[in-house]
């Protein structure tokens, strides 16, 4: 304990005998680390002695912070008042805690906080067998009669004994690495050979095989704890009892986010899915999201929610929390973020408003108090409301749920207005913060096009770029240069390219359309999702993310839009823009026809490495027209997926 005398004199000036002879009439402080309870240190005061104890060295780092914060809070005091017969237990609520976002790569606020990290604490994690082990034919799942590469068999002798050698290796290479999670490949095939068959594996279920694997690996190597997830082919609990050692990790994609579970309909259905795994093992852990994954820099105010949803699991059963923020670049808020989930994951009666509070006042001396007036808000509005806020999703939820954008407006004003009256520091310990909120004005201000708080004013045909736009352009400009962040979210959307896309598409372009504003009426049956055309013509402009401005049309392998002609009769062209993004299964039309009366004007689509494809057609609209037929042909291989237009414009 000579580690803990030595603090114990840093923060008093004395220097203390620790664990003095139990004779000596005196008062004593006894340190000692004890299996009297599974996690976490206790202070206990009897007779002339107070005992600090606690499960392991980290534990006892957290009692010492605590001893000190509570009974010692001035280092100058002759005397040390503790209350007579003191019982103090803490105990976390959580055995397993990661706050996944990137302070916690740092070791020091590992110990700060006690939080727990996959690097350090897992030897295999995610689907990644095929990197830890050489994959062989003799491994390869069977499916429909034949070998399939694509998977893994939990059968194969091969994978077993390969798997023993890497955890062998693991124990030696990497001794803190207590934990392996095996799950199968990342899509819906599952070993249909004999042997898995046997163990009770089907066309869809392949968890008898993966937890009959998991067993024997539990069992081979009982100081160790196995997992895997409830995911797909082992989304369902398999049957029968298994190691204590062995566990599961239950992702909550298919939970409803955003919203507190206990006064959601999906509450009775989660709950039963938990009781069904708490038959199979006690080592419940939980994979949870905490950001929007789509943009991280939208501010997804949701830690008084996950509050109340933590309490919900550990009511259920669950024992370990994963929650999954941003691996890399920087998301919003996410030095506050951190700290909460980290404080919340150890103790779930957290007084977070009061903990936002003395964070951001703490951390941000002069700014702190307009920060935690905002943030505080956003978060009680969202706990309010029963909207949901998926982890991937666009500006209109965040608008329905919380963000006020007239008060979203006015608050980075009294913002960047106090950044000049700020030190040297605090502006530098804010950029990456500024930069985020500098992004979340422009889009804002992208979304809502000629509304308010929109980037742009009507006048008559035309859009003009209003002024201070430009300026919060020119701040996201100057952050980006002093500090370049990355990546916006996790598919890989760049700051600089966003920054390019605003100069090409808004702040260097005549933006007039004879059509602002105006209907447009669908011919077609429009999408469940995308009930309105209002978006074709409200001015506001697509990116490169398919959930903001963008209509979607799916339903049909043709679109056909109408306008009347006494709208644009002056046009001499329409123009249309196409969303090009096959990863989200969004593919450009290969003809757009256009009709006039008894005349038509086509253009034929042809492949772009470009995000969009603008489409540009001219046309003629003699004076007795009396509508326009907009005709959009969808790919013959792709008629069943999406295509995406953002603005029709008439010129």
């Amino acid at each position: 304990m000579e580690n803990f005398r030595v603090k114990f004199f840093e923060k008093t000036g004395f220097n203390p005998d620790v664990n003095p002879n139990d004779t000596l009439n005196k008062n004593s402080i006894e340190f000692s680390l004890t299996n009297d309870f599974p996690q976490g240190f206790q202070l206990i005061q009897q007779g002339n002695k107070l005992k600090i104890q606690a499960t392991d060295s980290i534990e006892m780092n957290h009692a010492m912070d605590y001893f000190f914060s509570n009974y010692l809070t001035n280092v100058k005091a002759e005397k040390i008042q503790i209350p007579k017969e003191l019982r103090y237990i803490n105990t976390p609520d959580f055995e397993y805690r990661e706050p996944f976002f990137p302070p916690n790569s740092d070791e020091k606020n590992r110990i700060l906080y006690q939080t727990h990290s996959l690097d350090q604490e897992w030897g295999l994690w995610g689907h990644n067998i095929h990197k830890a082990i050489k994959i062989t034919p003799e491994m390869w799942a069977e499916v429909e009669g034949e070998k399939n590469e694509e998977q893994l068999c939990f059968s194969s002798n091969d994978l077993k004994d390969a798997l023993k050698d890497f955890i062998q290796n693991q124990k030696i290479e990497n001794p803190t690495a207590k934990k392996f999670m095996l799950m199968p490949e990342d899509n819906n095939l599952s070993c249909s050979c004999e042997h898995c068959l046997t163990k009770g594996n089907t066309k869809k279920n392949a968890s008898p095989a993966v937890f009959a694997l998991l067993n024997d690996l539990a069992t081979e190597f009982p100081t160790l704890e196995f997992f895997t997830t409830a995911y797909i082919t082992t989304k369902n609990p398999p049957s029968g009892t298994f190691a204590t050692n062995v566990g599961v990790m239950l992702s909550t994609m298919d939970f409803p986010k955003g919203i507190v579970l206990e006064k959601s309909p999906k509450k009775a259905t989660i709950s039963q899915t938990i009781n069904a795994w708490k038959q199979v093992t006690e080592k419940l852990y939980l994979w949870d999201y905490v950001i929007n994954f789509d943009n991280y820099f939208e501010s997804y105010p949701t830690v008084k929610i996950a509050q109340a949803n933590l309490k919900f699991y550990k009511e259920q059963g669950i024992t370990g929390v994963f929650l999954h923020g941003n691996e890399g670049d920087y998301s919003i808020f996410e030095d506050l973020k951190y700290h909460l989930y980290a404080k919340l994951l150890r103790d779930l009666s957290l007084d977070v408003e009061q903990e936002v509070k003395n964070f951001l006042q703490n951390k941000y001396p002069k700014s702190g108090a307009l920060l935690f007036e905002y943030y505080n808000a956003i978060e009680n509005k969202s706990l309010e409301s029963n909207r949901v806020l998926d982890i991937y999703g666009g500006w209109q939820q965040a608008k329905k749920k919380y963000l006020d954008t007239a008060e979203f407006a006015h608050f980075y004003n009294q913002f960047i207005n106090l950044l000049p009256k700020l030190s040297e520091k605090e502006q530098h310990d804010l950029q990456p913060l500024l930069l985020a909120l500098s992004f979340q004005r422009l889009e804002i201000a992208r979304t809502q096009g000629v509304q308010n708080e929109g980037f742009a004013s009507q006048k008559n045909e035309k859009i003009l770029v209003k002024p201070e736009i430009k300026k919060y352009f020119e701040l996201l400009k100057k952050c980006y240069a002093q500090h370049p962040i990355e990546k916006y979210n996790e598919i890989g959307f760049s700051v600089k390219q966003y920054i390019q896309i605003w100069e090409n598409e808004i702040l260097n372009k005549e933006h007039k359309n004879l059509l602002l504003g105006k209907k447009v009426k669908a011919l077609t049956l429009l999408d469940e999702d995308y009930p309105s055309t209002k978006t074709l013509t409200d001015g506001a402009l697509g990116f490169n993310d398919y959930f903001n401005n963008w209509v979607l049309f799916t339903v049909t392998p043709e679109v056909e839009l109408e306008v009347l002609a006494e709208d644009v009769h002056q046009a001499k062209e329409i123009r249309l823009n196409f969303l090009n993004a096959p990863k989200h299964r969004i593919y450009l039309p290969k003809q757009v026809i256009v009709t006039v009366g008894d005349k038509k004007f086509s253009q034929n689509i042809s492949a772009t490495q470009y995000y969009k494809q603008e489409v540009i057609i001219p046309i003629e609209i003699p004076e007795n027209a009396s509508s326009i037929h907009i005709r959009i042909i969808k790919n013959d291989t792709f008629n069943t997926k999406s295509i995406a237009c953002d603005e029709i414009i008439f010129r």
